[in-house]
């Protein structure tokens, strides 16, 4: 099970910050939302890849946003280095 934990807000921010984790506790990634854009972005650390964390996280936000936010289309625009960093999987 993954966990998605609200980070800090900040006040007249569109963007949702939330902590991946799978205890509740320590934070293993993160999962970003822009609700003026409906673009989302994720980072998860080396130490915890290869255990679809990206996935099971971007699924989550994914329902929240056309939940909760009524975003109607989530993207996610590729700004990766690595050539495996546009595979989410």
């Amino acid at each position: 099970m993954v966990a998605l934990i609200p980070r800090d807000p900040i006040a007249g921010n569109e963007r949702i910050h939330l902590a991946i984790t799978t205890n509740g506790q320590q934070a293993l990634g993160e999962v970003l939302l822009n609700q003026a854009t409906g673009s989302i972005g994720y980072i998860v650390g080396a130490a915890h890849r290869g255990q679809r964390l990206a996935v099971r996280a971007l699924r989550a936000v994914t329902e929240y946003a056309h939940v909760n936010a009524t975003l109607p289309r989530i993207w996610r625009p590729c700004r990766s280095r690595r050539p495996t960093g546009s595979r989410t999987g």
